[in-house]
């Protein structure tokens, strides 16, 4: 007798499986899609818990803050806060305002510790001025605007006990200053602090290119008031503490403190200088430290200076032969200077070149520094 076998009686049994594993599977996705979405709205919810507690706690502490609408997005990836006309003013002395159109804050909800905050293009400051401060009536009409704009300008911020990092970066910035003839600004804008980079203390980095500052006093040197390049790594060490401002830099003072400069970084024209050094304030708050110079370019930038009026073809001359006393020549034209403060004056090597002021701070305004 023939044997033979049904295929289709055979393959049922293998397609019910896979069909209870393919069934299995959407149900598990389901299941997290409707956990995953819960657990995004609950994080959405806390987070705006979290910023209306911040206002109200800003509002008690003296602050006017308005906004308009507040919307939230950004499901599933992110969540995503858009405020429209955010404005803050300090009504006790010194005054100040800030207000920007909109501002976007964004966090993974699997990061809620690391925001990414887009600042938007423009944004007001209002300032009080010292003879604002200073005035026995009332200064109503003593506030100084200051309009900031950029084509792109973001805040990273990291969460830990405090701020342990954040980040500004801005593209094209401009700076216009009420009653300030020019602008100021800068292709690229860059700051950082970082709580934890440097074991010796918090480190602040800034770097710009095409930095414009329209100061007479730069004007008036003949080298142009647009800085190539400027930067400078500084870790600051000692005991940094909170409350009055005098008393807290006193205290940082006293207590070793001191500001550690690495990468100073500046091309200005044809003059390219980078420095190291230390700096710290002596017991009549004057700075004390040096610095070592490796400089580029600085028998031009004397020929500039004296071209512009500033020295003398007789200063020029004893300028050119100081330094050549004072510092070491390589074979491509650097220019190694030791720079040094002490005792309310700048040095070049042992010869006193310009007189130092003495850092001057307001009794009482408060310092607040991170945890």
């Amino acid at each position: 007798m023939a044997e033979y076998t049904n295929a289709a009686f055979e393959q049922k049994p293998k397609r019910r499986i896979w069909l209870r594993w393919a069934s299995g599977a959407v149900v598990l996705l389901v299941v997290l899609g409707v956990a995953y979405s819960a657990y995004w709205s609950a994080a959405s919810d806390t987070a705006r818990a979290a910023i209306d507690d911040w206002i109200k706690a800003q509002q008690e502490s003296g602050l006017i803050i308005k906004q308009g609408a507040i919307e939230v997005a950004g499901f599933p990836l992110s969540i995503r806060f858009t405020f429209d006309n955010l404005s803050i003013r300090a009504t006790d002395s010194p005054r100040w305002a800030w207000a920007a159109e909109r501002i976007v804050a964004s966090a993974r909800p699997w990061s809620p510790l690391n925001v990414e905050i887009d600042l938007g293009q423009s944004h007001q400051f209002s300032f009080e001025t010292e003879e604002a401060i200073h005035a026995t009536r009332e200064p109503a009409d003593m506030m100084r605007d200051v309009n900031v704009t950029a084509n792109l300008a973001t805040l990273i911020l990291k969460f830990g006990a405090s701020i342990d990092f954040f980040s500004l970066s801005a593209h094209d910035a401009r700076v216009d200053v009420e009653d300030v003839s020019g602008s100021g600004g800068a292709s690229l804008i860059d700051l950082v602090y970082d709580r934890h980079r440097n074991p010796e203390g918090p480190t602040v980095s800034f770097f710009s290119r095409d930095l414009a500052l329209p100061l007479p006093a730069l004007e008036n040197l003949g080298l142009g008031t647009v800085f190539d390049e400027f930067g400078a790594d500084i870790t600051i060490t000692g005991p940094l503490l909170p409350g009055p401002i005098d008393e807290s830099v006193a205290a940082w003072r006293d207590g070793g403190g001191a500001l550690e400069l690495k990468r100073i970084r500046l091309r200005w024209g044809d003059l390219i200088a980078d420095a190291d050094g230390a700096i710290a304030l002596d017991e009549t708050m004057h700075p004390i430290g040096a610095l070592t110079a490796h400089v580029l370019g600085l028998s031009k930038t004397i020929s500039q200076l004296a071209d512009a009026g500033v020295l003398s073809p007789k200063e020029a001359a004893i300028a050119r032969i100081t330094i050549s006393l004072l510092s070491k020549t390589s074979r491509s034209g650097r220019v190694d200077l030791p720079i040094s403060a002490q005792f309310g004056k700048l040095y070049l090597g042992a010869v006193p070149v310009a007189e130092i002021p003495p850092l001057q701070l307001r009794p009482g305004r408060p310092l607040r520094v991170p945890n």
